[in-house]
C-alpha cells in the first residue's frame, strides 16, 4: 500500500519495469472511499461488520493452523522440501485456455497490448493464486482442482482489468 503519487512514480520506473518486479505485482487501485465513509449511528451495518469480523478471525485461524504445520524437509542437511502440487487435467486444459485468450489480447491493437509485461505473466500469477488457495483448502492436497483453477483465473482476471 502507497499513496497515488509515489504509486504514480514507481510504476512508471523503467528500470522496475525493465527489472520484471512490476510484471510479477498484483496491483490494485481501488477508487478513493473519501467523503463515503459515514459512520452509521443506528448500527443497522453490524452484521456486515460481524460478518467481516467471522471471515477474518476463521482466516487467522486457519493461517495460524498452516504456520503449525512443518514443512517437509531433506533429512541430510534440512532443506525445505515442500509438497509439489501438479494441475488436474481439467485445471490444466483451464489455466492453457486462459494463457491463450490473454495471448490474444497482448497483440499491438488488443485490450491488453498497453500491460504487455503484466499479462505476459497472468497464467503463472493464476498458477500461483490457484496453489495458494489449494493448501489453504488442503495443506496436504496433491493437484489442484479445477473449481480452484477457475477461481484463481476470475481474481487473475480482476487484477488484469
Amino acid at each position: 500500500m502507497i499513496q497515488p503519487g509515489i504509486a504514480e512514480t514507481v510504476l512508471s520506473n523503467d528500470l522496475l519495469k525493465d527489472l520484471g518486479w512490476l510484471s510479477r505485482t498484483l496491483i490494485a487501485w481501488p477508487n478513493s472511499r473519501i467523503g463515503l465513509r459515514l459512520i452509521d449511528p443506528s448500527g443497522s451495518d453490524s452484521d456486515a461488520r460481524c460478518h467481516a469480523q467471522d471471515a477474518l478471525d476463521m482466516f487467522n485461524a486457519r493461517i495460524s493452523e498452516l504456520l503449525k504445520h512443518t514443512p517437509g524437509t531433506k533429512p541430510s542437511d534440512l532443506e525445505g522440501c515442500p509438497t509439489l502440487l501438479d494441475l488436474s487435467p481439467d485445471a490444466k486444459a483451464m489455466l492453457v485456455d486462459f494463457a491463450n485468450q490473454i495471448e490474444v489480447t497482448q497483440c499491438a491493437d488488443g485490450s491488453l497490448a498497453h500491460i504487455t509485461g503484466f499479462a505476459s505473466k497472468a497464467a503463472e500469477q493464476a498458477a500461483r493464486i490457484a496453489g495458494v488457495l489449494t493448501v489453504l483448502q488442503n495443506h496436504t492436497a496433491s493437484d489442484v482442482a479445477v473449481g480452484t483453477m477457475e477461481c484463481a483465473i476470475r481474481i487473475t482476471e480482476w487484477y488484469v482489468t
